[in-house]
């Protein structure tokens, strides 16, 4: 940067052919926007290799100027084919690529890549067309060796993400550990699994007629999860800390409502973005340790033109269906 020098890392993209960039599938179904990811020593670059090319060709009118114009993009329906990936990681150094091939047979996706705790080691997963079998690989950069640590399979649907949940990874791999946490629906509730890199199951580390929505962060030092969830009800978002053995279950926030948390790197504070259906959305900054620091914005205002005008409160009522 100081230089202000560009170097050029790859070299045989093509009109159909991307480099660190996605096409329509990869970000339309996978919630991806960004097609690599730096190693955390930045001497690697993990990238996907993108091929549209079998896609057909939609057109598109746009209407908006004084003239209509049209523009084309490629978007498989049912049936059609899907882009085919490779990933690659490239030393940033001398410019050499490794490709990293799972081998898979038939159709398949790669809708996510990680570093893990472990040096020059990149976790693949990869999920059939179906989307009823995911597998994580364990590849060796500077090699393009391969190791398979983990097959998940379900008689329906397998979810990498999930969108409506703000959830953009069911995998975690935490900085200084050899272990990896998994968040899966196996027993009929989504909850957390605790691997070695082995890929042993080394304990289910939440239980229960609740979902696990996401994991917030994780503190290897004290080897505790912070985790939000529905143990308090469906219709609410708390957030709650576990051991990695599942001893030690504690709530954290306390107030009945839907909590959108932002929790620091050392998972010591978090930005707490909650409301109800009686409460205007509250901004907080909170420590774990149960201290509120700070509040940002309490919404008064609309609390008071609630409380002196006539409002309806919104009630939620149950009742029981013939099936």
């Amino acid at each position: 940067m100081a230089a202000g020098r560009e170097t050029r890392l790859t070299r045989d993209a093509t009109e159909t052919v991307y480099h660190g960039r996605f096409d329509w599938v990869y970000e339309e179904e996978f919630g991806l926007a960004q097609a690599w990811n730096w190693s955390p020593d930045s001497r690697f670059i993990a990238y996907w290799q993108v091929d549209e090319s079998a896609e057909p060709v939609v057109q598109f009118s746009d209407f908006e100027g004084r003239h209509p114009e049209w523009w084309r993009i490629r978007i498989p329906k049912p049936g059609d084919s899907n882009p085919t990936v490779r990933i690659g990681v490239v030393d940033v150094q001398s410019g050499g690529t490794q490709w990293l091939d799972p081998e898979e047979s038939g159709e398949y996706y790669v809708p996510r890549i990680y570093w893990v705790g472990r040096p020059d080691t990149l976790a693949v997963v990869t999920l059939n067309r179906p989307q009823h079998q995911m597998k994580l690989f364990f590849f060796d950069v500077h090699t393009g060796g391969k190791r398979l640590v983990m097959t998940e399979r379900s008689e329906t649907w397998l979810d990498v993400y999930d969108f409506y949940a703000g959830v953009t990874d069911m995998l975690t791999f935490p900085a200084g550990t050899s272990e990896f946490f998994w968040i899966s629906d196996r027993d009929g509730w989504q909850h957390i699994y605790r691997y070695d890199y082995s890929g042993k199951l080394l304990n289910q580390v939440t239980r229960g007629r609740w979902s696990v929505t996401r994991i917030e962060g994780i503190d290897p030092r004290t080897q505790t999860i912070y985790y939000t969830s529905t143990e308090a009800s469906p219709l609410q978002r708390q957030m709650y800390s576990i051991r990695f053995d599942g001893s030690r279950l504690r709530r954290i926030t306390q107030t009945t409502g839907t909590h959108d948390i932002n929790l620091s790197p050392d998972t010591r504070y978090y930005f707490d973005r909650w409301s109800s259906l009686s409460q205007p959305r509250q901004v907080e900054l909170w420590a774990t340790a149960a201290k509120k620091l700070r509040t940002f914005e309490d919404n008064a205002r609309v609390s008071q033109w609630l409380a002196t005008h006539a409002y309806s409160p919104t009630e939620i009522v149950s009742f029981t269906t013939t099936d």
